[in-house]
């Protein structure tokens, strides 16, 4: 994942949170992530500015994968806390590597996803927690946004037949299997069609 560049410290004489934050700061922008945490302390009184020490922080441990003290400095940030460059995604998928979907799909927020490449992940993987979650009234225009990879769509489209919603599936078939390069290895060989009648499908 992309690493950020931090603004250090210049002028004056420094105190020594500023010490460490140039060397945690320094550290991540030479690409060295587990050196940037291994930099910063928990004692948060040495900064004169909490909230930035605890963003840096998050920046690091996100960017060093280090699930624990991401988790940390998030809980610590608060709910309000919007991540800078997407932070959130890798959080996420690291939250779902560890097992938990459920608390993966609350560390997204998808209102800062500016970039389309962001989007395009972010969205996706909000998607595949929602599926694996069983929220399937929640999956909305996700499950038809083409900046989704058609692959979560369809595994989507599986759980909702799944669970007995046929025409759902139906709908987020026909977005996904276009866009699939095999799309009859995703099943869509035996999509339900839609009849005249909206209520009733018929297989293929």
């Amino acid at each position: 994942m992309p690493l950020l560049l931090i603004t250090t410290v210049l002028a004056g004489t420094l105190a020594p949170w500023q010490v460490s934050w140039n060397a945690a700061a320094t550290a991540l922008n030479t690409g060295d992530a587990a050196g940037c945490l291994a930099e910063l302390q928990d004692d948060l009184t040495r900064s004169e500015n909490r909230q930035a020490w605890l963003d840096l922080g998050y920046t690091c441990a996100v960017s060093a994968s280090d699930l624990a003290r991401a988790d940390h400095y998030r809980e610590a940030l608060g709910p309000a806390y919007q991540p800078r460059s997407a932070l959130d995604i890798h959080h996420a998928w690291l939250k779902r590597r560890d097992g938990d979907p459920q608390e993966a799909l609350g560390l997204l927020v998808p209102d800062g996803w500016t970039q389309p490449h962001q989007q395009s992940v972010g969205r996706t993987l909000q998607l595949t927690l929602l599926t694996e979650t069983g929220k399937w009234d929640e999956t909305g225009f996700l499950a038809t946004d083409p900046r989704v990879d058609p692959r979560a769509q369809a595994t989507l489209a599986q759980g909702l037949t799944g669970a007995g919603r046929a025409v759902e599936a139906h709908r987020v078939f026909a977005q996904a299997c276009p866009r699939l390069e095999t799309p009859e290895a995703w099943g869509c060989g035996s999509v339900l069609l839609l009849s005249a009648d909206p209520e009733t499908v018929s297989a293929r």
